[in-house]
């Protein structure tokens, strides 16, 4: 099912990162967008008990009625053009892929319409190749941007990952897939986001008085209203496994701010048709975070630079375009304790790897394997409730190189 969650009020999710209240350099209370997949996971689960209070007994044991629950994408979505069109696919955006640039100079703006992607060096041709390589020297390959021969083109030559930007989900799976560029725009956080500072101060649990040195300041995200429509901006949550009411309230990230869930008619989104795709060399795009062993490495991988052997597949990886790692815990109310701590790459991230032995039977296993799966190592612990297979850590899609 696709549920729309809509916040009223601003909205706060909390990173990892611990902060020190009164202290001149960290009196910024951390906060991240958009939140991790374990945060929708557990909204979601709360839901359900909510609406089905005589179960809770059975939460994290065999009998929990949630342990099917399955998150297969999160985007963001344009409540307007769905109204209009009832599409999902010009609707919803998800997390721009790391190895598409963009012009340095054109970030503050709210849209981005001049974009390239970055290609393996050993496709260009060198005498065509603009600046420097994206990727570091541990891969076989690396990542480099072509010269164009139109003049238009030439004038950009500073260019910078469009880390932090949205794409929209109809460009995604019909250009991106083909290597194409011409009419993308990407959205960025200036065109549907606000923040909102906010300061407090500690208050004594026993005396009910402010303490000393314990001023901190938030940082609070909002929606923007676009003044000439009678929509905004929303989260769409694409899941399985959870039979949850048509419509309904919520509680909503660090400070329960209030929101409102629908689901509406289409089910899921339309993604790309790859059956007749070719993968001696393709893509691994990460939809969601991923929590590998390795850093940005999954643990089946110990020497970027060597063959490895995956499900039986013999794969080579090429090269990695990610960006930084961000921390991913929360806190257990069943326990009372925090949960542990996981570096995850970001959304966006793309993987390049290269199918040694390229057979009919390998490429229909790579498409089991790597499209809409998820990329993370705690995939592979028993699942059950709390596993990052379900909670849709790594969610990736599978793109052949154009």
């Amino acid at each position: 099912m696709m549920l729309i969650i809509e916040p009223f009020d601003t909205f706060f999710f909390r990173t990892g990162k611990g902060s020190l209240i009164g202290t001149e350099a960290n009196i910024s209370g951390q906060s991240i967008f958009p939140p991790p997949p374990s945060l929708w996971y557990g909204a979601l689960r709360t839901i359900y008990f909510t609406y089905h209070p005589e179960e809770l007994q059975f939460a994290n044991t065999e009998k929990d009625p949630t342990l099917n629950l399955a998150i297969k994408g999160i985007f963001l979505i344009d409540l307007n053009i769905w109204e209009k069109q009832k599409s999902l696919e010009g609707a919803l955006y998800l997390p721009t892929p790391f190895d598409v640039m963009k012009d340095k100079d054109k970030g503050s703006k709210a849209e981005i319409k001049n974009i390239r992607y970055l290609k393996l060096r050993s496709t260009l041709n060198q005498e065509k190749i603009k600046g420097d390589a994206y990727t570091n020297s541990p891969f076989i390959d690396s990542l480099a941007l072509e010269d164009e021969d139109n003049e238009e083109q030439k004038e950009h030559i500073a260019s910078e990952a469009a880390i932090g930007t949205w794409m929209r989900v109809i460009d995604f799976s019909q250009k991106y897939y083909a290597g194409e560029t011409k009419d993308i725009n990407l959205l960025t956080s200036k065109n549907f986001l606000e923040q909102e500072e906010k300061t407090g101060i500690k208050i004594d649990s026993v005396t009910r008085k402010a303490q000393e040195e314990h001023l901190y300041r938030v940082n609070y995200f909002r929606f923007k209203n676009l003044s000439k429509y009678s929509c905004g901006y929303a989260f769409a949550l694409w899941i399985e496994g959870l039979d949850l009411p048509t419509s309904g309230f919520l509680k909503l990230g660090a400070d329960a701010k209030p929101a409102a869930f629908w689901q509406i008619e289409q089910k899921e989104p339309n993604l790309p048709t790859i059956e007749q795709q070719s993968f001696e060399k393709f893509k691994v795009y990460l939809q969601t975070p991923a929590i590998l062993e390795n850093g940005y490495l999954p643990r089946y991988i110990q020497n970027p630079r060597e063959p490895f052997e995956f499900y039986g597949l013999k794969l080579r990886l090429l090269t990695v375009a990610t960006g930084n790692y961000v921390s991913i815990g929360g806190f257990d109310m069943k326990a009372n304790k925090p949960k542990p701590m996981h570096r995850a790459i970001n959304a966006g991230s793309v993987f390049y790897f290269e199918l040694l032995e390229p057979t009919r039977e390998n490429i229909q296993k790579v498409i089991q394997v790597f499209h809409l799966q998820c990329f993370s190592d705690l995939a592979l612990l028993p699942q059950g409730v709390g596993t990052a297979s379900y909670q849709g850590f790594g969610r990736s899609y599978l793109v052949p190189i154009a």
